[in-house]
């Protein structure tokens, strides 16, 4: 794939779903359980894509976000035909947080011992344990709120980077970050707003 710019913005409505209940996620870099991540937000590079008028080709097919009572939950689904050893030795993905407070999850080893390190606001870096990535047939990452600065009823937003090197090769979503509210500790379904 060529190096991509910034995305362009896309008008109208978002290309994703927000989640709807909390998450029982089991991290083991597999498809579990259909309802594992039923009640998650959902980004689908291939449907912006197409909605902006520019199919092509994506590093990512399927993102699914949200929530378990204290932890950031993410998979990352790649291409159905792509060479996953290949992605996962080649590419390095990064998830970012734009705010409240800037965090960026670097995923780090995917093909082999996956983990993620953390940088944020003045470059501090911490080290999240071995077990919250679990990469195979599916990338799957859980980071506790607390580690990316969110409260609840914080409003927060996230976007994922793709790169080889230096090279930036895609900015997903396309159209702009991904937004989300933070539930309340107390809550088990939750009535989210973008």
């Amino acid at each position: 794939m060529d190096s991509v710019a910034a995305p362009a913005p896309v008008l109208g409505a978002p290309a994703y779903t927000q989640p709807w209940a909390l998450l029982n996620v089991r991290l083991d870099g597999r498809p579990t359980d259909y309802l594992e991540w039923i009640a998650a937000g959902h980004y689908d590079a291939a449907r912006e894509s197409a909605a902006a008028g520019t199919p092509r080709a994506s590093w990512l097919r399927d993102l699914y976000f949200g929530f378990d009572k204290k932890n950031f939950l993410l998979r990352i689904d790649l291409p159905r035909d792509a060479n996953r050893h290949e992605i996962l030795r080649d590419a390095a993905l990064t998830v970012v947080f734009d705010r409240p407070v800037s965090r960026r999850l670097e995923l780090v080893s995917l093909a082999t011992r996956p983990y993620y390190t953390m940088t944020g606001p003045a470059g501090v870096t911490g080290y999240e344990v071995l077990g919250s990535l679990a990469a195979d047939s599916i990338l799957e990452l859980s980071c506790p709120l607390q580690s990316l600065g969110l409260r609840p009823g914080e409003t927060s937003a996230f976007h994922i980077e793709v790169s080889r090197g230096a090279d930036l090769l895609e900015v997903l979503p396309r159209a702009g970050p991904i937004s989300f509210r933070i539930p309340g500790a107390d809550t088990d379904r939750i009535r989210w707003e973008a």
